[in-house]
């Protein structure tokens, strides 16, 4: 598939190894997303595609439960022995939370525990942020 759209990634990484991953981390599902980038034309191959149930919003629509913490450590410790199998550089992929993280009166505690538990770094996506990079899978 090819874009137009400049790459979020430096060169400097490009050069250096050329998978990237994304796991999107949403109220229903969290989505991992393994690409191997060609700069020479600009383009990518998806390599894998996984998507792992959560439902982070099963318990609560106000809190992220602790249940939901548990399914949610477990389903990254499986999607991490993905990005391990595939060897893509821990600097080369980013994990992001939606709108159900975000709006959560925990999302504090919900983010912590998965570094402390994991060592990951969660983004979470303001809204327009988010719109932002829907769009931009889109184009």
């Amino acid at each position: 598939m090819s874009t137009n759209v400049p790459s979020p990634f430096p060169a400097a990484l490009i050069s250096n190894n050329n998978l990237f991953a994304s796991i999107n981390m949403g109220k229903n599902s969290f989505k991992l997303l393994v690409i191997q980038v060609n700069p020479s034309f600009n383009n990518f191959l998806t390599l894998k595609r996984h998507k792992k149930y959560v439902l982070l919003g099963l318990d609560s629509t106000t809190t992220i439960s602790h249940a939901s913490i548990l399914r949610a450590t477990s389903v990254l410790c499986k999607l991490l022995e993905i990005l391990t199998s595939y060897q893509v550089p821990s600097i080369h992929y980013r994990l992001v939370a939606t709108s159900t993280v975000r709006e959560s009166s925990n999302m504090s505690q919900f983010i912590n525990s998965i570094y402390e538990k994991l060592g990951l770094h969660v983004d979470v996506l303001s809204s327009s942020e988010e719109a932002r990079l829907i769009y931009l899978g889109v184009l």
